[in-house]
């Protein structure tokens, strides 16, 4: 019943879980799917009574999800002190019951932490910002699920408009003056979070130009499974004229 936007309302799916937020209202539910009668069964209402725009972004890997708190609502016109968090909730399977099981802070007060955030296996991805400065907080869990020891943080320029992970590769849309498309793969050897960007899809494609030459980063959406690699672009062949502006989903690998 509430009139939403894109940027106070956010969701995520699995096979199991579906969870919707209302981060204007400091809201979230988590439903989990019964297979017998067919229905999304409401299993946990979480609100915040500080206020803390809970479920900027969500996500779901297994038993687990993801909620983030930016402090930033419409009507502040200067972001508040609060540094925002990232918690993690878990699905007790003996009592049907969840409950929260660690917790990380952003760096920067009034930094627009977590407005987007990702998750899978045992890799969790942050992505924070204003302005001209932007970050990438890379986490680790442990054995037991929890967010271990302090996150990897890599600045970005510019606002970050899609991002991605599947297994030990990260895809991030935006976030640079000059490509469109950073791709970032984890040493494996490393139990810490070490992430590095790819050089292998750097390239004048990923760098989309508008007619009058000027930088353009085109691409809204990225999502990778596997080495599969879907970009959302909308400004596709369009170096000659403004009038040749279009709209394209392009596939590559990674």
């Amino acid at each position: 019943d509430k009139s939403l936007d894109g940027n106070s309302f956010a969701m995520a799916i699995s096979d199991k879980y579906l969870v919707l937020a209302n981060s204007r209202d400091s809201l979230v539910h988590i439903y989990r799917y019964n297979s017998t009668t067919k229905n999304w069964v409401l299993e946990l209402e979480l609100p915040d009574e500080d206020y803390k725009t809970l479920g900027r972004a969500v996500a779901i890997s297994g038993d687990k999800v993801a909620i983030t708190s930016s402090w930033t609502p419409e009507v502040q016109t200067i972001p508040g002190a609060f540094n925002g968090s990232v918690r993690i909730y878990h699905r007790n399977p003996n009592t049907g019951t969840w409950a929260m099981t660690s917790q990380a802070e952003g760096l920067v007060a009034g930094g627009n932490y977590g407005y987007r955030v990702k998750m899978e296996g045992n890799n969790l991805v942050v992505a924070a910002g204003t302005n001209d400065a932007h970050h990438l907080y890379f986490y680790r869990f442990d054995s037991n699920d929890r967010i271990s020891g302090a996150p990897q943080v890599v600045p970005f320029a510019g606002q970050i408009r899609g991002l991605s992970l599947s297994g030990e590769t990260v895809a991030v849309a935006g976030g640079d003056n000059n490509y469109s498309l950073n791709i970032f793969t984890r040493n494996t050897l490393n139990s810490a979070p070490e992430w590095k960007r790819s050089t292998s899809l750097v390239g004048s494609f990923y760098s989309s130009r508008n007619f009058d030459g000027v930088p353009y980063q085109g691409i809204d959406e990225v999502e990778v499974v596997g080495d599969d690699l879907s970009l959302g672009w909308r400004a596709h062949n369009s170096t000659t004229q403004p009038t040749n502006f279009k709209g394209a989903v392009i596939y590559d690998k990674v």
